[in-house]
């Protein structure tokens, strides 16, 4: 009966260790649980977005064609203008992944140039606790301009000029856009953004890199007591 026992000792020290691993495991995710999903708003949750960055936007400048002929933009060479912007933005998540946002974007440009757009677009981000990156769709109408539009000389052969012709292209556009949230805090989080408008064009008709702070409000925790 000796062996017996001892073996009925050894199965019964076993299955406490078990149970003893179980238990601290299962402690350990329910504790964890909370903070992870808090890492991102979840569902319900408003946020306001301030940023700012650098702005290349690429254009056609018209070029004249022959004596006597109409502008056109066929064959020219593509011109860049640099310059830097300012995002106003508020966002609504959906869900832990997916978010919804809307903004106005005001940019300044080199030789007096700007441009003002209304922007909206829908994310997918990933739930990486402190770090959360993200992938986005952005749509974006020019609601107004400055400095674009370019007084052509007269043609050589004489005649009326064309007179002044805007050259920033259409004013509806779409575009991608990559991120990165890092959080601070449950209220606050800094990001790294890169944007590409026009993004199936070669090149893009702009390309914009931007840091942003970001204020969340919770508007429904489904882990509040």
């Amino acid at each position: 009966m000796a062996p017996l026992s001892a073996r009925g000792r050894g199965l019964s020290l076993s299955l406490s260790l078990s149970l003893s691993l179980s238990l601290s495991l299962s402690l350990s995710l329910s504790l964890w649980a909370p903070r992870a999903a808090r890492a991102l708003d979840g569902d319900h949750a408003l946020r306001l977005k301030l940023e700012g960055g650098y702005d290349c936007v690429t254009y056609r400048p018209l070029a004249l064609g022959l004596a006597g002929a109409a502008p056109t933009q066929e064959g020219a060479d593509r011109a860049r203008v640099h310059g830097g912007y300012a995002l106003a933005e508020a966002s609504y998540a959906l869900s832990a992944s997916w978010v919804l946002a809307a903004g106005y974007w005001e940019g300044r440009y080199e030789e007096g140039r700007a441009r003002r757009k209304a922007v909206a677009g829908a994310r997918y981000q990933l739930d990486v606790f402190h770090y959360v990156p993200w992938l986005g769709a952005q749509l974006s109408y020019d609601v107004g301009r400055a400095g674009w539009a370019r007084a052509l000389p007269p043609p050589a052969a004489g005649g009326a000029s064309p007179g002044a012709v805007d050259v920033a292209g259409a004013r509806l556009q779409w575009g991608l856009e990559l991120g990165v949230d890092r959080r601070l805090s449950p209220a606050h989080a800094v990001s790294l953004t890169f944007r590409w408008l026009n993004a199936a064009e070669t090149p893009p008709s702009g390309v914009a890199v931007g840091l942003s702070w970001t204020y969340h409000w919770a508007l429904l925790d489904p882990f509040a007591p």
